[in-house]
């Protein structure tokens, strides 16, 4: 049983690695302040990739400055809250040997439980999608660092109105957006 609860758990974590670079939508700011979004955007080393009105669309990394991405937990919340239900289900129904009770308490048929786990488990994973929609908010998945310091720039200037008057030290400080 330790074997398999490690080998499941090395799995997971594998899968949540290989996930961790693709987003399923993501809305990517260039450095000339044009914002793109997509649907299937990819980051690589150098690069990010993404299908943005029906066409691949691939920049240089160097060329974007900010990319925000949703994960896309909608499908994730689905999948939990209707495989819970349905797990439920299961397990009640081989417990009672797959028969279930109305709610006025009398035994119902076989076909009669498959209908209502069927239907509780479209129920329960519609009920997660909407949690997954509600939850899943536009994260920052790329910026572009660089030093503020970069952005700073230091000015010297001497000024003087004529030849006789005393010179001026100016010292100007800027910061480029």
């Amino acid at each position: 049983m330790k074997k398999v609860f490690c080998i499941i758990l090395v799995v997971m974590c594998f899968m949540n690695y290989t996930e961790a670079q693709s987003f399923k939508k993501v809305k990517v700011t260039l450095k000339n302040g044009l914002v793109i979004k997509g649907t299937k955007g990819m980051i690589a080393d150098e690069s990010i990739s993404f299908t943005s009105d029906n066409q691949l669309k691939t920049f240089p990394l160097s060329d974007v400055s900010l990319v925000q991405a949703k994960k896309g937990a909608a499908d994730k919340w689905a999948l939990g809250c209707g495989g819970g239900c349905l797990a439920v289900n299961v397990i009640y129904g081989f417990s009672n040997g797959f028969s279930g009770v109305d709610m006025y308490g009398n035994e119902t048929n076989l076909g009669s439980f498959f209908l209502g786990t069927i239907l509780e488990t479209a129920v329960g994973a519609g009920i997660g999608y909407l949690i997954g929609i509600i939850t899943d908010k536009e994260e920052i998945v790329y910026i572009k660092h660089s030093s503020m310091l970069n952005n700073f720039k230091l000015n010297f200037s001497t000024d003087q109105l004529t030849k006789d008057s005393p010179k001026f030290n100016n010292i100007t400080l800027a910061y480029r957006f």
